[in-house]
This record gives structure tokens, sequence and C-alpha cells, in this order.
């Protein structure tokens, strides 16, 4: 099923939708359907221009981001964070470790760590990589090095996506309902994952980290980078399927979580 969804969300992206559709307008100019054919080239070369200049990700990230806040008003019994923040085979390649743009999730996770040292700490990640190291070995060694307490740290190393990240975590840790849990994951991602981890029964409290867009913008100026526009749309609308996905597979209760 995982492996299934990742290749048609790699056929089927919006971005990718539209250079079909200009294909099929050039195969049809080519097949001396040329007014039908320009007609869908011309179609498809508006759509890429206003996806790429119009700040429509950004629009479309707004709900999502701003769901919840961030604020810690009791002392947590436990604090989780997803993976995904890992670039595994780079990491073994360089032997250096390596995070990407979500790396904030890893930094926070230390950060409240140190606020409330009593907490209990759950790191959830897993993937299959090179020799079966995965994200969990990365985060373990960054842990390590920034002289974290690995002993007081339960790593979750089998989850290959947000739903198995709640279960297998709850499985390892067997949470009681009534213990007041932080749960840290990039704000685009958090409605899926507070959803995912209540529906099991998990009592968590979003802690949003890995902003993309500022709280308030104008969906009339154009972005700047064409390119990162194209891709913003791209991230925000595998979330926004994602979120009825899980909803029709019975794996939250709402496609936005209540707050």
């Amino acid at each position: 099923m995982i492996i299934l969804t990742k290749i048609l969300w790699t056929l089927f992206q919006p971005v990718n939708i539209i250079i079909y559709l200009i294909i099929l307008g050039i195969i049809l100019n080519f097949l001396k359907y040329k007014r039908i054919g320009i007609k869908v080239i011309s179609s498809g070369v508006i759509l890429f221009l206003i996806c790429g200049l119009f700040p429509i990700g950004k629009f479309l990230s707004i709900p999502l981001e701003n769901r919840f806040d961030n604020k810690i008003s009791v002392k947590p019994y436990g604090i989780i964070v997803l993976g995904g923040s890992e670039k595994v085979l780079t990491s073994l390649s360089r032997n250096q470790i390596s995070l990407n743009s979500s790396s904030e999730r890893l930094i926070y996770f230390y950060i409240l760590s140190k606020k409330y040292p009593e907490s209990k700490l759950v790191f959830s990640g897993g993937g299959k990589f090179f020799n079966d190291i995965n994200e969990s070995d990365i985060a373990r060694n960054l842990f390590e090095k920034l002289n974290m307490d690995i002993k007081k740290i339960v790593f979750e190393n089998k989850s290959r996506n947000t739903y198995e990240n709640a279960k297998y975590s709850y499985d390892l840790v067997k949470p009681d309902y009534d213990q007041q849990w932080v749960l840290i994951t990039s704000a685009l991602t958090m409605p899926r994952a507070i959803g995912t981890f209540r529906k099991i029964g998990w009592n968590v409290i979003p802690y949003s980290v890995d902003y993309s867009f500022n709280k308030k913008m104008n969906f009339f100026k154009l972005n700047k980078n064409f390119l990162s526009g194209l891709r913003s749309l791209n991230i925000v609308t595998y979330e926004w399927i994602g979120l009825i996905f899980y909803k029709m597979l019975n794996r939250i209760d709402n496609i936005l979580p209540a707050l």
C-alpha cells in the first residue's frame, strides 16, 4: 500500500499533471489536431504560470499551519518527535549527520527535553535504507553528539508513515490516556498527526515547528521563485490528499482535527 501510494503520487502530483497536459497538446498537434492541440498547450502553460507565480501553495497551507499553537500549559509527562528530518543516505555517504529543511523537529525536541528534564522521550521514525540504517540511527547519533541521555530515549524504528508512527510508538510506550504528551512535528503535517494519535487513544498536545510561511500573507504578492511556488503547491496538495485518504481509511475522525 505504501509503495503504491508513493508511485501514484509521483505520477499524479499537480505539477506533473500540468506537464502531461502540455505533452498531450504537443501530441495532438503532431496528429494534425492543431486547433485542439494549441488550446490544450495554452491551457497547460497558463496553469503552469499561475501555479508558479501565485502563492497558491501558501494559501492552501494556511488552515493547516495555523491550526494549532505551540503552547504547553502543563508539565508534560512525555515528549514525542516524529522522524523525517534525517537524510539517511547522505549521512551515510558523507559520514556526517545530514538533516533536511524540517530539522527544527529535532532542535525543539532537544530544547524541550532540557526544559522538561523529567519528561519521557520518544523518537519515532524508521524506513528502510542501506544496510538497514534508518532515521532512528541518524537521530540517535545526533542526540549522542548533543550529550543527551540516550538511555532515556525510546526509539521506535519501524514506522514508515504517520499512522505507523502513532501505532508503533503507542505499542512501545503504552501511555495512559490521562498522561499529557507533547507531539513535535512540522506545522503542515500536524493536523494529520494529531488526528492519528488521538484516533488510537493517545492524548497529545501539539507543538508545531518547521513553519513554511508567515502567519499572515498577501495572496496577491507574486512568488519571487517560480520553482519554489510549484514545489509548495505539490507539498501542500500531498498533505490535503493525505488528510482525505486517512479519513477514508478511518485513521482520523475529522479531516481537520479539533483544536
